[in-house]
């Protein structure tokens, strides 16, 4: 982003002469004294920032002064020593990230066409391959035409659901061919499935059509097939620490804790501990790396800095302590500086030119990766508030989160109902789940969760943010500082508990 774009965000004004003289020096010092000077205009009230005051900026550079930054201090051995003793680790294994492409649109009618189109494309064809009913798959237009009350499998989108006087469930499905309207009859097995049912589900419906009706007998969804767990092939034990919804930036971000889980990373702790640190070779953080701005109403008040680019310089400070030979992915979630619509591109180069380093890579949301062979799917969540509302099944997901990510797995999409959040109408629908994932990391809900659900590891891990004021008024506890860290050799799962100190973290502060 050049110097007139982050004039033009942020809404600033500029002395004559300002914007020419910022241009005159090196992009990061323009952009880091264009920050400072902003601050210092708010300090004195200044409606404009002046040349004086860039002027007063750099004289304070020159002088070997520096910007403000809370210090990141880590309960472990010098860094200099961390460094050198990361460099002298065998480096971690290649991280393969298979989500490359771009999802964008114009917007146009087109544009929704083909992006509803390329989602039954995908998920009927999930179904095609599952175990079909008796006389195969049909085709809406077919089973229209053929013979009364033949038994049949169609498949299709849900348009409308509603319960009919005689407490039926109705609801209308959609396929190249036609809309049928299917009804599910209280009392029968098929109630409780169909009641289950999200608008704009791709599933199979299984019975009989009857007189302009199909009467339904079974109801199916893409699904993950049943599979045993995935193992790594190898003979040491390497393993994946999970991390989501740090917060930096917000007066409720665990800054002391985190700051042991640095420490632990880099060796403190007990004999136990320093054998898990040293088998972590790669760290997946799924999400909301600050808190952000303007995020939500009064968001402001419950800040430490109201500067984006701020919040993002201490993130780095923390990260960078985390151990060279550890490959970090790093996906966007809602609160961060990228666009509200889903899939969200990685985060701006503009905002973490401070972590651009070899060993910290930034990915889409969501992100396919492979890992030893092991296939994961990392996304932020933001989808899981508006999924809760959808079924009474979920009515204690905030308890339990796995129960939202098995939804997902059941359907084979991370958002199934168009408009409940925002979703790029882009001639592919990069939300699908196209193959079953070995690993399914998300966070979003600030509670840690783990669940083996057909074969799939689902993981949630939770937050480093403590109660905020808004989850108190609606009664959700979070689950602060417990990291999840999964052995891909052996496929066991610890739960680290960070808001206490072990005696080896003790000792390391000694």
């Amino acid at each position: 982003m050049n110097l007139r774009e982050v004039v033009r965000q942020r809404k600033l004004l500029l002395q004559n002469g300002v914007l020419e003289k910022l241009a005159s020096l090196p992009a990061a010092q323009a952009l880091e004294v264009l920050l400072e000077a902003e601050k210092k205009a708010e300090e004195s009230r200044q409606i404009v920032i002046t040349l004086e005051t860039i002027d007063g900026v750099l004289s304070e550079k020159n002088q070997g002064k520096k910007i403000a930054q809370a210090p990141v201090e880590v309960e472990t051995q010098d860094a200099a020593q961390a460094q050198a003793q990361a460099a002298a680790e065998t480096p971690s294994a290649p991280m393969k990230i298979l989500s490359f492409k771009k999802y964008d649109c114009d917007g146009t009618v087109e544009d929704f066409v083909s992006h509803f189109r390329n989602r039954f494309a995908k998920l009927s064809s999930m179904l095609k391959n599952r175990v079909s009913a008796a006389n195969g798959v049909t085709s809406i237009e077919q089973a229209k035409s053929s013979v009364e009350r033949r038994k049949s499998r169609i498949i299709g989108m849900v348009e409308n659901k509603s319960i009919t006087k005689k407490g039926n469930l109705r609801f209308e499905i959609e396929d190249e061919t036609g809309v049928m309207t299917c009804v599910a009859q209280q009392n029968k097995p098929a109630m409780e499935k169909a009641q289950e049912l999200w608008l704009d589900d791709v599933v199979g419906v299984d019975g009989i059509y009857s007189q302009g009706l199909f009467l339904v007998e079974n109801v199916v969804w893409p699904e993950v097939p049943v599979r045993q767990k995935k193992l790594a092939q190898t003979d040491e034990d390497v393993s994946i620490a999970f991390l989501s919804d740090l917060h930096v930036g917000s007066k409720y971000f665990l800054e002391d804790r985190f700051e042991k889980a640095l420490g632990f990373f880099n060796g403190v702790g007990t004999e136990e501990e320093k054998e898990i640190a040293k088998s972590i070779r790669y760290v997946l953080i799924a999400g909301d790396m600050v808190d952000g701005i303007g995020v939500y109403p009064s968001q402001e008040k419950q800040l430490v800095t109201k500067n984006v680019f701020e919040q993002y310089s201490l993130l780095a400070q923390y990260l960078k302590k985390i151990p060279g030979r550890m490959q970090i992915a790093i996906c966007p979630g809602n609160h961060d500086a990228v666009r509200d619509a889903e899939p969200q591109p990685p985060l701006p180069s503009e905002f973490v030119q401070e972590l651009e380093q070899d060993n910290i890579h930034f990915i889409p949301n969501p992100c396919w990766l492979e890992i030893m062979g092991l296939k994961i799917l990392v996304y932020h969540g933001t989808s899981f508030d508006a999924l809760v509302s959808n079924t009474q099944k979920l009515g204690d997901a905030f308890e339990h989160p796995e129960k939202v990510a098995v939804e997902m797995l059941r359907r084979r999409h991370l958002c199934p109902t168009y408009g409940e959040k925002p979703i790029i109408p882009s001639p592919e629908d990069g939300m699908v789940i196209e193959e079953a994932p070995d690993i399914f990391h998300f966070g979003h809900v600030h509670k840690n969760a783990s669940f083996d659900y057909n074969g799939t590891v689902i993981i949630n891990s939770g937050a480093w943010q403590g109660e905020t004021d808004y989850q108190k008024s609606m009664g959700r506890k979070p689950t602060p500082c417990l990291m999840p860290v999964y052995n891909l050799r052996t496929g066991v799962l610890k739960i680290l508990d960070f808001n206490e100190e072990s005696e080896g973290q003790k000792r390391g502060k000694a």
